[in-house]
């Protein structure tokens, strides 16, 4: 029956009554009825009925109304959710609250979804963040977003060097032209051990010359 609610009508609807639905009444609502939805109404929902909103729902919300959400509502998202998303309701959302998501929430995210955060979204990052980010999205990264892997929002500057082997690897041969010569400074032996031989031609002439001897003898030979 609640399909037959259309979308003028749900808009209609206050905060409370929206609040009075159950999860699977929430959970019905089409993405059509959703982004009918006020910024005034979406920020009055309870987490309870944003976890329960289907992926077909959340993808098609406004991202102006997703980036009204506060903090705690953002939180309440699952997984699924978070890779449900579309890009442009990621770049929506405001440095501190993609800084403010869960490490799980960051780890869900996807390569489409990365590629579109802006320098100063990762500027809003801390260490357990980047380490949480998944190998799809390390190899979405742009080279200016590789160059902002440096001091992370908590003042600690070896961003760089507490990525995983697996995300050095995963690196992208055009991210790498963004490296910094700070960053290669901070090039662990094993993560010099993860790159590859097409990650290694990427390198400029500069940044090898800056490769410490250590990490040269841990260099995979194939």
């Amino acid at each position: 029956a609640l399909a037959g609610l259309g979308s003028t009508q749900l808009a209609a609807l206050g905060s409370a009554q929206l609040g009075a639905l159950t999860t699977a009444q929430f959970g019905a609502l089409s993405s059509a009825q959703i982004g009918a939805l006020s910024s005034q109404t979406l920020v009055g929902l309870s987490t309870t009925n944003l976890a329960a909103m289907s992926l077909q729902a959340l993808a098609g919300l406004d991202a102006a109304l997703l980036s009204n959400l506060s903090q705690v509502q953002l939180n309440s998202l699952g997984t699924r959710q978070v890779a449900a998303l579309q890009s442009q309701q990621i770049a929506a959302l405001g440095s501190a609250q993609l800084g403010g998501l869960t490490l799980a929430q960051i780890g869900a995210l996807g390569s489409r979804q990365v590629a579109g955060l802006s320098v100063a979204d990762f500027g809003a990052f801390d260490m357990l963040h980047v380490m949480a980010l998944g190998t799809a999205a390390i190899a979405s990264l742009r080279p200016e977003q590789l160059a902002a892997l440096g001091t992370d929002a908590n003042g600690f500057p070896g961003l760089f060097g507490t990525l995983t082997t697996a995300q050095v690897a995963a690196m992208g041969t055009a991210a790498l032209q963004g490296m910094t010569t700070t960053q290669m400074l901070l090039l662990t032996t094993a993560q010099a051990g993860a790159l590859g031989s097409a990650q290694l031609g990427a390198l400029s002439p500069t940044l090898v010359a800056r490769m410490a001897a250590a990490d040269v003898t841990a260099l995979r030979t194939a």
